[in-house]
């Protein structure tokens, strides 16, 4: 979801914040064009719990096309930034620094925010040892025939016995899923010269 730059290293509260409404601005989209809403609303100083609360949802709406699904995102980022003023005294670390599980079930209350959405927030921004699950992680297991099932938790919980519970590995390791996944793993796979063609079932039965 992220590039490189947000996989190591601790963050400030704003950039927190910046990583929080990134992963809303990214469902439905690559992260490029989450990027150029972000960009909008920096360029516009909204790019804060007060600032998405003092634009109008129109001006909002503008800055937030690139990223697609502008109303929803809309609502969601309003309502998102809503919770931290009224509960949180508008800070994001009030929810980071709640036990993991009362986290993710704050995070999961609110609306548009799924497991995938929190599970961003949660690694990404609150440095908390959750894996993240995408369509990119879905599509380059299956094909190495990891697993069958699609079931989020499921395969979130695959990971975590699979990989040791360290926050950097787990954000190394989903940057290099995505990574791979635009590269070689596509809707329709480039398998030539992918470094897990030896290992891909998927990959060797179609040569």
């Amino acid at each position: 979801m992220y590039s490189g730059r947000w996989t190591r290293g601790s963050l400030s509260r704003t950039q927190q914040f910046e990583m929080a409404v990134g992963a809303i601005l990214t469902q439905n989209t690559a992260w490029t064009n989450a990027e150029r809403a972000l960009d909008n609303l920096r360029r516009a100083k909204a790019l804060s719990v007060r600032g998405l609360l003092r634009s109008s949802p129109k001006s909002l709406e503008r800055w937030l096309r690139p990223s697609g699904y502008f109303r929803q995102k809309t609502r969601r980022l309003r309502s998102f930034a809503r919770h931290l003023h009224d509960n949180h005294g508008g800070r994001l670390d009030g929810p980071l620094a709640r036990p993991l599980e009362a986290a993710r079930v704050e995070l999961l209350s609110l609306h548009g925010i799924g497991p995938e959405t929190a599970d961003s927030i949660l690694l990404y921004a609150g440095g908390r040892a959750l894996f993240v699950v995408d369509a990119y992680t879905r599509r380059v297991a299956h094909r190495l025939r990891l697993f069958g099932y699609n079931d989020y938790a499921m395969i979130q919980a695959f990971f975590h016995a699979a990989l040791p519970r360290r926050v950097p590995l787990y954000r190394e390791t989903h940057a290099l899923l995505v990574a791979h996944a635009k590269a070689h793993c596509r809707a329709v796979p480039r398998c030539a010269g992918c470094p897990l063609l030896s290992r891909c079932v998927t990959g060797r039965s179609s040569r």
